[in-house]
């Protein structure tokens, strides 16, 4: 079950620029946007995404991402983000196996728009069930590892 821990977070949404709102998830805290849908996982919550689904984790992303679209609308900074957390510039990577494009901040995190993290963890999953996936051409799990300096 995923708690709330504080109404108005410390730290901004990179995509809308408002103030995140943490949620304690499985024991990481995650950042998320309600406006926009986005949430801010930490490096450790982003390994256990490649090594487990964690239902809760993608109960409340598929919450938060309820009714918002993909597409980027007006107002929303869609190149050059910033983590969250340390401000140093996102990294974009791009997952086949999920169709998305994460922005990654190999010190701190990971970003995910309304929608992307419930598709990297599905992806994720069908990997480590043996089916047939594009994770050839993923660099996640290396991110995730700690084996990515971008």
């Amino acid at each position: 079950m995923a708690y709330r821990t504080s109404a108005g977070g410390q730290y901004g949404c990179p995509r809308c620029l408002r103030n995140l709102t943490s949620y304690l998830v499985g024991g990481f805290e995650v950042d998320a946007c309600l406006t926009c849908g986005g949430l801010f996982i930490d490096n450790a919550a982003s390994q256990e995404l490649v090594r487990a689904f964690d239902r809760e984790l993608v109960v409340l992303a598929t919450t938060l991402g309820f009714g918002k679209g993909e597409a980027l609308g007006p107002g929303v900074v869609l190149r050059n983000l910033s983590c969250p957390r340390c401000s140093a510039g996102l990294h974009p990577v791009t997952l086949p196996s999920a169709a998305v494009e994460i922005d990654v901040c190999a010190y701190d995190g990971t970003w995910f728009d309304a929608n992307e993290l419930p598709k990297v963890a599905r992806a994720y999953r069908r990997a480590r069930e043996g089916r047939p996936t594009d994770m050839a051409k993923d660099t996640l799990g290396e991110i995730f590892e700690g084996r990515f300096r971008g």
